[in-house]
């Protein structure tokens, strides 16, 4: 393996690792409170379920960072999924 495909590989697993251990926690809690904000449930079980939704988020967002092509792959899947459900939990709270 050549030196500079050996310092792209490099770079792209310190990326996918960053985004894993600093992008895939903000998507969970983002997740979480928009479930909160559109599950048609009384206010406690939408609470828990968005509470206890952040596990599982947080885990398959790590695993999909470390998954992606590249790092700049797993910064835009963690940044869409970030927005979307930022824009999900804004409506939610705005239509109740």
């Amino acid at each position: 393996m050549s030196k500079v495909t050996q310092r792209e590989r490099l770079q792209h697993s310190t990326a996918r690792t960053l985004a894993a251990l600093f992008g895939s926690i903000p998507v969970a809690i983002a997740v979480g409170v928009a479930l909160t904000a559109v599950l048609p449930l009384p206010l406690g079980p939408r609470y828990l379920i968005g509470i206890y939704s952040v596990f599982p988020v947080w885990t398959a967002a790590c695993t999909g960072a470390f998954l992606a092509r590249s790092g700049r792959h797993a910064w835009l899947a963690l940044l869409a999924t970030s927005a979307g459900a930022a824009i999900l939990a804004i409506i939610g709270f705005g239509l109740r």
